[in-house]
């Protein structure tokens, strides 16, 4: 099959997680006999410009027939007006004429959780009259923004399953939401495929004799998204640290807001943004503290590493990673987080027992295995 993806930016692997799954996918695709063209995306700024990694488009419809395309996949399934825009300019009669599309959601489908009012007053103080008053009219608004926020968003989620032939959930756990918001009584369109690991080996126990006192962190320095400051308060919180220091790969806008946190401890070291794998590969433990989450791809990067993940328990995806005091931990509360991190730095054995049982884990989620559910996916359309 000739596979074209599409998404709101080019490829770039190093970028994030979405960009590497993709990376991933198109690679297993090609090694099977298939041929993935490339992606297609618009210009944030201007979407009558469409590009091919990179390259303008200027036509959509000749640019499907000319590379005799067979599946779209969508990696925008949040959000409608990607696919919109690609239904709307040559998209449609491609479909009409039997191209297939897949709609791939790469987050978890609930709903962000509304900010507490007391955020919108945390810079009260320094405002004038007119913007207290401005401010206190935006409050005002809120239930009716939010309220409209939620329709467009269960009308999207619609739209995109209905103008698909196949809709992607990455866990079963993410269904019920996912029908709800949607308004869908049955959910015959909807198949579930995780992401695949990264790297494309999975360690040995021998990686287990050359690890060091390392604890790591791998995040975007994007506070609100991935919750490094609760990270941070836990490593601070505990009165032993039995040699171990913590490593942090990253950047982002709250870098420097996350550095002047740290600045009293002496063993928090901010590595920047880098190539994990090295970090991997000598780290024992690995932290995650994100709100919410699709997947999690540097939690089966640590697994594949031996290094034994504790994740806060905030999405319902987790459960598909890691079995709680198995591979992994999965605490629910602080207190939780901070009793598992403690645990582990003191006991070594324990630490070496877990991550022996994440590297056995891991070959559940190889491209092998995943690869089979995209093909299964593929044939199921081409039978259709």
């Amino acid at each position: 099959m000739n596979i074209l993806f599409i998404y709101d930016a080019p490829l770039r692997p190093e970028n994030g997680g979405t960009e590497r799954a993709t990376k991933l996918v198109m690679d297993e695709l090609d090694r099977r006999g298939h041929h993935t063209i490339g992606i297609l995306h618009w210009n944030q700024t201007d979407p009558a410009k469409v590009f091919l990694n990179g390259q303008p488009v200027d036509s959509i419809s000749a640019f499907l027939r000319e590379n005799h395309i067979n599946v779209v996949v969508n990696q925008i399934a949040f959000h409608p007006r990607f696919l919109s825009q690609f239904l709307q300019n040559g998209g449609q009669e491609w479909k009409d004429n039997g191209g297939k599309i897949i709609s791939f959601m790469h987050l978890d489908p609930t709903p962000v959780p509304r900010a507490e009012l007391k955020k919108y007053f945390s810079d009260w103080n320094s405002k004038n009259l007119m913007g207290k008053l401005k401010r206190l009219a935006f409050i005002m608004y809120l239930p009716i923004f939010n309220h409209k926020n939620d329709k467009a968003y269960r009308k999207g989620l619609r739209y995109l399953y209905d103008k698909s032939d196949s809709y992607v959930l990455m866990s079963e756990s993410f269904l019920d939401i996912f029908t709800s918001l949607s308004g869908l009584e049955r959910a015959e369109k909807v198949s579930f495929i995780p992401n695949m690991l990264t790297f494309s080996k999975i360690a040995t126990e021998r990686i287990l004799e050359s690890k060091d006192n390392i604890v790591l962190v791998v995040a975007r320095m994007d506070d609100e998204q991935k919750n490094i400051s609760f990270i941070i308060k836990t490593w601070q919180s505990l009165k032993n640290h039995y040699g171990f220091h913590l490593h942090i790969l990253g950047d982002g806008q709250d870098a420097d807001i996350l550095r002047d946190m740290a600045a009293c401890s002496t063993d928090i070291h901010f590595e920047g943004s880098q190539p994990p794998l090295s970090w991997y590969q000598k780290a024992k433990v690995f932290l995650m503290a994100s709100p919410r989450e699709g997947w999690g791809l540097t939690i089966t990067e640590s697994l594949q590493n031996g290094v034994v993940p504790i994740v806060l328990n905030t999405s319902k995806v987790f459960k598909d990673i890691i079995s709680d005091a198995s591979n992994g931990f999965l605490p629910n509360t602080e207190k939780e987080y901070t009793e598992r991190l403690e645990s582990l730095l003191s006991d070594n054995s324990k630490c070496r027992r877990i991550a022996i049982e994440g590297l056995k884990s891991a070959h559940r989620f190889t491209p092998e295995i995943v690869g089979e559910k995209w093909q299964s996916l593929l044939n199921k359309l081409q039978n259709k």
